[in-house]
Order: structure tokens, then sequence, then C-alpha cells
């Protein structure tokens, strides 16, 4: 399936000596794929990785938003309103 086939090549890229800003959206990608599984503990460790790695304020915002997004789909509502809140 092509999630399983993505997963396979955003963990390839995530451990490739690329310039980080490439790491790191491979790793956010991660967050992605698992969230689109329903493997919600592996997306909110993937997203959380992108959020704290990155300097970029666009990726930091992204990440926060999709953390906020899953809390949301756990009706865990204070975690998600403080990650709305990072976006």
């Amino acid at each position: 399936n092509k999630l399983q086939e993505a997963e396979h090549y955003l963990k390839q890229a995530a451990n490739q000596d690329f310039d980080s800003r490439v790491k790191v959206k491979a790793i956010a990608g991660l967050g992605y794929v698992y969230t689109q599984q329903n493997k919600l503990p592996e997306a909110e460790q993937y997203y959380k990785q992108a959020a704290d790695q990155d300097d970029d304020s666009e990726i930091k915002a992204q990440a926060a938003n999709e953390l906020g997004v899953l809390y949301s789909r756990q009706n865990k509502l204070q975690e998600a309103e403080y990650y709305y809140k990072q976006a």
C-alpha cells in the first residue's frame, strides 16, 4: 500500500545525512503517515520530534497544528488547545 511505501522512504530520508530541513520534513511526514494509519502514538512521537528539532517557524507551526489535530481526535482537549496556540 502507498502509505507503507511512503513510510519506508520517509524513514530512509530521516536517517540519512541530508540537510537538517529535509530530515525534519521527513520526520513530520512520518507523523502524517502514522496519523493516516491511525497509529496515533507513533504520529505524536514524530510530530513532537519535528517540532523540537527545527528552527524553521513554518515547520514548527505545521507540526504544532498537527499535534493539535491529533489530540483533538483523541479528545485530549487541553493538549490540543496548547498545540493550537503554538501553531
